[in-house]
């Protein structure tokens, strides 16, 4: 990981592979750490991995840059998606508009607060943020159903994701902008000792005045000469507004955004052994090995060769605690491709080009090497080389270069169980040299570093 964990390959508790530093330090804390530590590092890899895909967990590189670029046409379709939705609440409530302004960043909306009601008040708090909302809650459905049907772009992920975000803060924004523009303390009314010329300013104040957070101050102290109870409803309606906004936003980066992939790599780095389905090594799905089959029964040779394919199946018989032999309800089926050539028009010695083995529970396995060691039995194996030997006519070569195969890579998890106790014991620069000839050994016994990969 760069340098910033050893990789231990012969430690028996949890390895960390070479996927991303990000990981490295909470597969740390997840794995084991008291509770509060763990929720809290589960919400500090959910935070950091929403950064890394909307591109923003790097200042320094051109995604972020790709990204703030994007940032900027989510926040312009925010600000107008929001405003709009404004104009369009007063309209609907038959509200009257002195003037509308339209920007870029914010639009300046002034009507009456004598002329609306709580209800449309409190109405025009909620219009846009919920508008920005679910306008972006409809793109993230169409992106959840066009990702049942084909492959979205990561792209895409990145925009809708920027969008929501900016879409759950909309009201923080909102105000943000009309205290960096001065709006806000524009809104601030002049007093004056004369109650009618005080309700003059106040109102003249209040027909100005364009920030919507202050909008309702004006109405309660118009209506019911007392707007302190204002900031309270704003401050109620704002936070359960952000509250569920970021339960709809939180659910959709862990079960939709890229097909829920943080969920999945959470779980993945954090479950037990065994818990989580791997599939074998040498596994392959049903529709590859039709296609396989298929491939081979369409090739032939250069003087007219082909391949034929050989179903065996292989009983199994398990021994009782009596020591009587019981017969298994289950079988293996050993499929065998052999290449058939011609030689001068008649029929040469056949050649095993491939063959697969079905497990009992189901699973379609490719014999290579020797990985299937450690996926059936010895006697398994036996039967297996005994029907390709039989088939091929070998006279039991196919058996022992099986068994030099097996013996070759008993030495090889010797040598390399040597060497690992010795880079163990080795200190300083020694450990150095020690890892050299270890990964130069390593890669002679195992093969590594060929031009063709297996």
């Amino acid at each position: 990981l760069n340098g910033s964990f050893k990789l231990d390959l012969w430690n028996p508790g949890v390895q960390i592979v070479a996927y991303d530093k990000r990981l490295a330090s909470y597969v740390q804390t997840i794995g084991g750490g008291k509770k509060d530590k763990v929720v809290a590092t589960q919400s500090l890899f959910l935070i950091w991995e929403v950064l890394f895909d909307l591109g923003l967990s790097e200042p320094r590189s051109w995604s972020f840059v790709f990204s703030l670029c994007l940032a900027l046409v989510c926040w312009e379709v925010r600000v107008q998606v929001h405003y709009i939705a404004g104009f369009a609440f007063l309209s609907l409530v038959n509200r009257p508009i002195y003037s509308l302004g339209i920007g870029w960043y914010r639009w300046g909306i002034k009507y009456s607060p004598v002329a609306t009601t709580t209800a449309s008040e409190i109405g025009m708090l909620c219009a846009g943020p919920c508008a920005v909302f679910v306008a972006w809650l409809t793109v993230a459905f169409l992106l959840f159903l066009v990702d049942r049907l084909a492959k979205v772009d990561r792209i895409t992920y990145r925009v809708v994701g920027l969008l929501g975000v900016l879409s759950a803060l909309d009201w923080p924004l909102i105000m943000l902008v009309d205290l960096a523009s001065l709006e806000f303390f524009r809104c601030a009314p002049a007093s004056d000792p004369d109650p009618i010329t005080n309700r003059a300013l106040l109102k003249a104040a209040a027909e100005s005045c364009t920030a919507e957070s202050y909008r309702l101050w004006f109405y309660f102290q118009m209506n019911e000469g007392n707007g302190s109870i204002a900031p309270v409803f704003v401050v109620i309606v704002y936070l359960g507004l952000l509250a569920v906004f970021g339960v709809v936003l939180y659910t959709y980066f862990l079960n939709v955004h890229e097909e829920g992939r943080i969920l999945d790599l959470y779980r993945r780095l954090t479950a037990k052994e065994g818990a989580q389905f791997l599939p074998h090594d040498c596994e392959v799905s049903p529709g590859e090995l039709t296609e396989i089959l298929h491939k081979c029964e369409r090739w032939r040779g250069r003087n007219g060769g082909y391949r034929k394919l050989m179903v065996t199946e292989l009983h199994l018989d398990y021994m009782g605690e009596d020591g009587e032999v019981v017969g298994g309800d289950k079988s293996l089926t050993h499929m065998a491709i052999y290449t058939v050539p011609r030689l001068n028009g008649a029929k040469g010695p056949k050649q095993l080009h491939r063959h697969f083995l079905r497990l009992q529970d189901g699973a379609l396995v490719e014999l290579i090497g020797d990985e299937v060691q450690f996926m059936v039995s010895r006697s398994v194996m036996t039967a297996v080389e005994k029907t390709v030997s039989e088939a091929l006519g070998d006279g039991g070569e196919f058996i022992r270069q099986s068994k030099a195969a097996v013996a070759a890579a008993a030495q090889a998890t010797r040598t390399m169980s040597s060497e690992s106790k010795k880079l163990q014991s080795s200190k300083g620069g020694a450990a150095g040299c020690h890892s050299k000839n270890f990964t130069s050994n390593f890669n002679s016994v195992v093969g590594f570093g060929s031009t063709k990969a297996r």
